[in-house]
C-alpha cells in the first residue's frame, strides 16, 4: 500500500512541477517567436533599403549619360529641362513632380538592354544660370521591388525609397568656336580639338522632397 501511495504522491508532485513550469515555457516560446519575427522584419527592411539604393544609383548613372549626351546634340532631348538652379530645386523638391507620368520624369534603373524597366526615376535639368561652362543637375529616386507610389501625390505608399543627386559641370570649350578658327593661319591645318572632360559631384539626399 505504501508503495502505491508513494507512486501517486510522486506523480502528483511531477504534475505540480509541470503546471508551474508550463506558463514559463509558454512565455519563453512567445519571446523567441517575437524575436524571430522582429529579426525577419529587420532583414526584410534592410533588403528593401539596399534595393532602393541600387535602383537610385542605376538611375543616376543612366540619366547622367542621357544628360551629357544631350549637350551639343543636333536634336533637343525632351527628357532634359532647361531651368535655373532655383527653378530646378523647386521642381525636384516637390513630391508631385515624382508622381507616375509627371512631366519630365524619366524611368530608368533597369538592365543595359532595358534601362526603362527598373524601379528608378530621375529628373534631368540643364541649368541656365549665367555662369561659365555647362552645368547639369540630375536627381534620382530609387524604389524597392515592392514599392508603391501614390498616383496623385507621388508619396511613397509602401516599400522603401532612396534619393541621390549628381551635379555635372564642363568648362567652355574652344571646339567649333569661330574666333578660334579665325585666329589660326589659313595655310595651317586645324589642330584636333578634344572637348574638356566632365566633372561630377554626387550626394545622397538625406531629406527627401516634400509634398
Amino acid at each position: 500500500m505504501s508503495s502505491a501511495a508513494d507512486r501517486r504522491h510522486q506523480r502528483g508532485q511531477a504534475l505540480v512541477v509541470i503546471l508551474v513550469m508550463l506558463p514559463a515555457l509558454m512565455v519563453a516560446g512567445a519571446t523567441v517567436l517575437r524575436s524571430t519575427t522582429g529579426a525577419a522584419r529587420l532583414v526584410q527592411a534592410q533588403q528593401r533599403s539596399t534595393q532602393a539604393q541600387e535602383m537610385a544609383r542605376a538611375a543616376l548613372r543612366h540619366c547622367d549619360a542621357v544628360a551629357m549626351a544631350s549637350v551639343g546634340a543636333t536634336t533637343p532631348d525632351a527628357r532634359v529641362t532647361a531651368a535655373t538652379a532655383a527653378e530646378a530645386e523647386r521642381q525636384w523638391g516637390r513630391l508631385a513632380a515624382w508622381r507616375p507620368g509627371a512631366p519630365g520624369l524619366v524611368k530608368a534603373g533597369g538592365t543595359a538592354s532595358t534601362p526603362d524597366a527598373g524601379q528608378g526615376l530621375c529628373l534631368i535639368h540643364r541649368l541656365t544660370d549665367p555662369v561659365a561652362g555647362t552645368r547639369l543637375l540630375v536627381t534620382a529616386r530609387g524604389l524597392s521591388a515592392d514599392a508603391a507610389v501614390a498616383p496623385d501625390t507621388g508619396r511613397l505608399a509602401e516599400g522603401a525609397e532612396a534619393w541621390q543627386q549628381s551635379q555635372l559641370w564642363r568648362p567652355d570649350s574652344p571646339c567649333g568656336s569661330p574666333n578660334a578658327a579665325s585666329s589660326a593661319p589659313a595655310t595651317s591645318p586645324a589642330p584636333p580639338c578634344t572637348p574638356a572632360p566632365w566633372s561630377r559631384r554626387w550626394r545622397t539626399l538625406l531629406q527627401p522632397p516634400e509634398a
